[in-house]
């Protein structure tokens, strides 16, 4: 089950009234118009540290941008080349393979649904999520993170989403309800859903300032 109960709704919807700032605030991130990039950021932010931007998902971000001149929105390149001859990043996921080697394998897989530009993906949503989520070790929690770096209104229910929810609510919600909860308290309250969504990660890293054995993670897939 996906929507969310009237109750929890209602819940969610007043404490983000009073979490949420009176004036909205833009979204701080994204890469209109630069597919690659936000293929690269969505990969890397598994279960990994943000950073700043000399360093962590974003420094690695800047690397690949430099080297393509700032034009960064043709997908057939991150599949025609090897992404770790720029990413240094060597970290494994599921199936052992190293990000970049994920990165590729995604692209490919999106080139081959004929969706090289930003403008393909956000054109072709259900084809952008069959050919993302077909790649082992990506999911549809990184998936909606990457057409949100494009400009999609949408959530990221990662680890710092789920635990505000639980917390707030007293139980378990599936990422899908996450999404669905979140989504409509943000249309209710006239905010984008990925305002909302920021605020509330900015709100969760700040308590795990206090709270040092809260793991240190990031925008993480689980």
């Amino acid at each position: 089950m996906t929507s969310p109960t009237t109750a929890d709704l209602d819940l969610v919807t007043a404490d983000l009234r009073v979490l949420l700032p009176a004036t909205p605030l833009p979204w701080p991130g994204g890469y209109p118009d630069q597919a690659e990039l936000a293929l690269i950021d969505a990969v890397l932010s598994i279960r990994a540290r943000y950073g700043q931007p000399h360093n962590g998902v974003r420094g690695q971000v800047a690397r690949w941008n430099t080297h393509r001149g700032g034009r960064a929105n043709d997908l057939r390149v991150l599949a025609d080349t090897d992404p770790a001859t720029v990413l240094t990043n060597r970290q494994i996921l599921a199936g052992g393979r190293i990000k970049p080697d994920v990165i590729r394998d995604a692209a490919r897989r999106l080139v081959n649904a004929g969706l090289v530009t930003a403008g393909d993906v956000l054109a072709h949503p259900d084809q952008t999520r069959a050919a993302y989520t077909a790649t082992p070790g990506l999911s549809n929690v990184t998936h909606d993170y990457f057409v949100m770096l494009l400009g999609t209104d949408t959530v990221k229910p990662d680890t710092w989403i789920l635990r505000y929810l639980n917390q707030l609510l007293g139980h378990s919600v599936t990422p899908a309800q996450a999404t669905a909860l979140i989504a409509t308290a943000a249309q209710r309250l006239d905010r984008p859903a990925r305002e909302v969504d920021h605020q509330i990660w900015q709100h969760m890293r700040s308590r795990r300032a206090a709270v040092t054995t809260i793991p240190e993670l990031d925008r993480t897939d689980r």
